[in-house]
């Protein structure tokens, strides 16, 4: 119902209805066999604030909590879905409220986070897992940025290349031989160093702190051909330790330490 037909409404009823207060709201009292009619929306403001603001970035959500904050305001963090929600009117003991006005933070995942996680233990052929390697050059920071360029070249000229075999040496680096055959009876051999681990360093959430992460390098030969892959090293722990240093933020700007819970 808009204001024009509230108003037709009331003016059309005011010899047979009667306005009461019902916590404040003015509704119009019919009667037997009709409904009571609320009039909030002839009001010059809303009683009470019934929103729930969304917010990507934990400054916002930050700044939003301290301009509305007051009495028994809350903080809520939901660990699983990654979700902060704030409710100011929240219950007290023995008074209960609407919880009507909030605000949520759900911090998006970065875009490096993403393409790392959704390549995670997935194999790749030699010239894909070296274009992965050289678009997420920034990410890696051991073995250096120079030495992963110079394994992506050498690669890069190794296309008729028979892999053999490998061998782990003893400062963790993986030797893998390999033969080309160029001329009749002519053989060239020699021996390929790749690490056995790559260091990362990601900001799991957009704007978010950058963390170091591991993750072992696998390869696999088949039929001479060479493929990779990578495994992270607990990217779950990872992420719990983002979550957890939101987690201290909320509370060191707010003072109202977030409550564990499922929303």
């Amino acid at each position: 119902m808009n204001k024009t037909e509230a108003r037709e409404m009331f003016d059309l009823g005011k010899t047979q209805a009667k306005i009461q207060l019902v916590d404040g709201m003015p509704c119009i009292v019919v009667p037997d066999g009709y409904k009571v009619q609320e009039l909030g929306g002839m009001l010059n403001t809303p009683l009470r604030v019934k929103e729930c603001r969304v917010f990507t970035t934990i400054e916002s959500f930050l700044d939003y909590v301290a301009e509305f904050r007051y009495g028994n305001t809350h903080i809520f963090c939901d660990p699983n879905k990654m979700t902060f929600t704030a409710i100011f009117d929240y219950h007290g003991k023995d008074k209960p409220a609407w919880c009507d006005h909030g605000a949520k933070f759900s911090p998006p995942v970065s875009d490096e986070w993403e393409s790392w996680a959704n390549m995670n233990n997935t194999k790749m052929p030699q010239s894909g897992f070296l274009e992965f390697l050289e678009d997420h050059i920034a990410n890696i920071i051991a073995p250096a940025g120079a030495d992963i360029l110079e394994m992506c070249s050498s690669l890069e000229g190794m296309k008729n290349v028979n892999f053999k075999s490998g061998f782990k040496q003893k400062d963790g680096a993986v030797c893998i031989k390999w033969e080309e055959n160029f001329e009749a009876n002519a053989t060239k051999a020699g021996n390929l160093n790749i690490p056995s681990e790559l260091e990362l360093a990601i900001a799991p959430f957009k704007r978010g702190q950058v963390y170091k992460v591991r993750a072992y390098l696998r390869y696999r030969i088949v039929d001479g051909k060479l493929s990779f892959l990578y495994k992270l090293i607990d990217p779950d722990k990872v992420i719990g330790d983002a979550v957890d240093g939101f987690i201290s933020t909320v509370n060191e700007r707010t003072g109202l330490p977030p409550l564990i819970s499922v929303l």
